[in-house]
């Protein structure tokens, strides 16, 4: 099974300058909840952004660039989209797609779930999600927190 965990504002924003444009404690320890001891899957620059591996989960770096080396015993670069793809898409384990944009609207065809933490507020970026609600994922639980709505979306 493939899904998209995001975080994004009203406006589909979803960072700046590789990192997000909030800081929100519980937005991130229910990332945590939701991902650990799981698979994740997110671009180079993505990875580069956060500047370290998440413990407790096994990363996948996707990149164009073929020299791009990452060494950890949790990580593996990949370059494929459709071999990871296929090995999640009809499968019971979840691949958690972490972003960033490009890699979002990569995967957005094949994912059964978005997990979205959706911001109360407007923020200043420069990196905008694919509006997912076009296409084809109806809402199905909001959870509201002090700073955000939590919503999972299922494909109809």
């Amino acid at each position: 099974m493939i899904a998209l965990i995001v975080a994004h504002d009203p406006n589909f924003l979803i960072g700046k300058n590789n990192v997000l444009p909030w800081h929100i404690p519980e937005d991130f320890a229910l990332f945590k909840q939701l991902t650990i001891n799981q698979k994740i899957l997110m671009g180079r620059k993505t990875m580069e952004g956060i500047n370290k591996v998440l413990p407790k989960r096994f990363t996948y770096i996707l990149t164009t660039n073929k020299s791009y080396v990452f060494e950890h015993p949790n990580v593996a670069v990949v370059h494929d989209v459709d071999e990871i793809r296929e090995k999640y898409q009809n499968n019971e384990e979840t691949l958690f797609v972490c972003g960033g944009a490009e890699v979002y609207k990569l995967f957005l065809p094949y994912a059964d779930t978005v997990y979205a933490s959706v911001m109360k507020k407007t923020y200043e970026g420069d990196t905008f999600l694919v509006d997912y609600t076009k296409h084809g994922f109806k809402e199905v639980l909001e959870t509201e927190y002090t700073d955000f709505y939590f919503r999972v979306y299922e494909k109809e």
